[in-house]
């Protein structure tokens, strides 16, 4: 093949070959190049995003003071007549009954520089209203803060019915301050700060220390790491309870480190802790922490355990001596003057008048039955007279018919109601079927004197479906007053 020939052959395959190669490697180049941008931007975007993330995500967590608050609360007609406080804020404003005098004398107590070295106590009659009050208090005194950015106080909401023991209650307070601290660090945007992070790490080791169940003695492995890499930064060290110092003390030099489970003695001091530091990382958005602990006198669920009543009287009582606390209770009358030197007597919850039984009725319909009538008027007349002023009685009234008949209900309809509710009472099988024999025998016993009849059965009695439907609690152990529309039956009964 002569050199004119290899031109040619080089020209018409290899040239076009050549450029068709060119061509693919810029191409691919080209195609990289638009991913990588593409790539490069969608992770611009993600970070812009992660970064909006971060700064809103303070604003969507909100400190709850109710654990159980709910944002769509359950407005089924089978809360038409809930004896238990409301647990939304929607329902428990909605709900609220001729209080509104005493709520803004009370809100106006709550100054800026408000501070009590003395349990603030909320008293009165059982089922007069006191948890409900509390609740609507606390709502009061947030709104005000937000509308008038005073009133700096963060405030928590504990129940502590029949919830058995001190150590209990102590362990929901600490964790709830152990929440709060965390929203707090998390919405001033100082969660980073080596001192904010070994609390968080120190406070979740303590934890399961103080759970009334839980471990004995713990060897915390990251606080221990954590604070050998920053105590230089760890400023508030002199602020911690003893016995953890204490334990900080033995890692300084160089022994062993453990966490023990602390005494409730000791969980006090923690909790005065927690307190002081929320109050000091809160930029000023708080000057103490108002804890309201409800039903401290039901605490106990048998009498052996009356004694643990007591000791969390005697422990709120040195919570509230620290300038970072204030204390806010619910009690029933007649154990508000058993602990006169540790109590303010905050406010007494008096019973409420026929018409407001009869608002809270009307509010009830409204809210949960589309404003259906339950009961016709003369028998709801009749309810709030047998219910004495007493609205949570008036609602179990109501509560436990409702349950039986078809509305609207007649006089002659809840007499069949409380036949159909007693037989079942009275049923052999039925473990209730002997207190309910005594209850009928001491009311024909003292049948057409109509007196306030009394009568005596165990302390359990309390803890059965006979309270306030039945009976109710006197302020004499084991004494149970005979409510006036079971009175009303058994005579009716004992003349048929």
């Amino acid at each position: 093949m002569n050199m004119t020939a290899e031109i040619q052959f080089f020209m018409h395959f290899l040239i076009p070959l050549f450029v068709f190669l060119v061509i693919f490697i810029v191409y691919t180049f080209i195609k990289q190049a638009w991913f990588a941008d593409r790539s490069q931007s969608k992770k611009i975007d993600q970070g812009q995003s992660k970064t909006r993330t971060k700064t809103i995500q303070p604003l969507k967590k909100q400190h709850k003071i109710f654990e159980d608050d709910i944002d769509q609360p359950d407005l089924s007609i089978h809360k038409i007549f809930d004896i238990n406080p409301p647990q939304s804020t929607k329902e428990i404003e909605s709900t609220f009954i001729n209080r509104e005098k005493e709520l803004p004398s009370d809100i106006q107590r709550f100054d800026n520089n408000f501070h009590s070295n003395k349990i603030n106590v909320i008293y009165g009659l059982s089922r007069a209203g006191k948890s409900h009050y509390m609740k609507n208090l606390l709502i009061q005194l947030e709104k005000e803060q937000l509308e008038k950015k005073g009133r700096h106080f963060w405030m928590k909401y504990i129940n502590a019915n029949s919830k058995e023991t001190v150590r209990y209650i102590l362990h929901t307070i600490f964790r709830s301050l152990k929440q709060g601290l965390n929203l707090c660090a998390s919405s001033n945007n100082i969660e980073s700060l080596p001192e904010i992070k070994f609390i968080q790490l120190l406070l979740n080791d303590m934890n399961s220390l103080i759970e009334e169940h839980g471990q004995k003695q713990i060897e915390p492995i990251r606080t221990k790491s954590f604070f050998l890499e920053n105590r230089s930064h760890l400023s508030l060290l002199s602020d911690l309870p003893d016995f953890i110092k204490a334990s900080i003390e033995s890692l300084v030099h160089q022994k062993d480190f453990f966490f023990y489970k602390p005494s409730n003695t000791e969980i006090i001091e923690l909790i005065k802790f927690q307190a002081k530091y929320l109050v000091h990382i809160s930029q000023n958005k708080y000057r103490s922490v108002l804890l309201a602990i409800d039903d401290v006198d039901l605490l106990y669920l048998t009498e052996k355990n009356r004694s643990e009543v007591n000791s969390l009287y005697q422990y709120l009582s040195e919570l509230s001596v620290s300038n970072s606390i204030n204390i806010l209770i619910t009690t029933r009358q007649d154990f508000a003057p058993d602990r006169g030197k540790e109590f303010e007597y905050f406010r007494e919850i008096l019973p409420l008048t026929k018409t407001d039984c009869k608002l809270i009725y009307q509010k009830r319909i409204e809210l949960y039955n589309h404003n259906q009538e339950v009961f016709t008027p003369e028998a709801l007349e009749y309810l709030v007279d047998c219910a004495e002023n007493s609205p949570g009685i008036f609602l179990n009234f109501c509560k436990k018919i409702f349950r039986q008949a078809s509305p609207p209900l007649s006089r002659e309809g809840i007499n069949k109601a409380l036949d159909q509710i007693v037989e079942g009472y009275l049923d052999p099988k039925s473990e209730l079927c002997g207190y309910v024999e005594a209850i009928k025998s001491e009311v024909l016993k003292h049948e057409n004197n109509n007196p306030s009849i009394t009568v005596n059965l165990p302390e359990s009695v309390s803890n059965t479906r006979l309270i306030f439907f039945l009976i109710t609690p006197t302020m004499r152990p084991g004494e149970y007053e005979i409510n006036r529309l079971i009175k009303d039956y058994f005579e009716s009964q004992g003349k048929s």
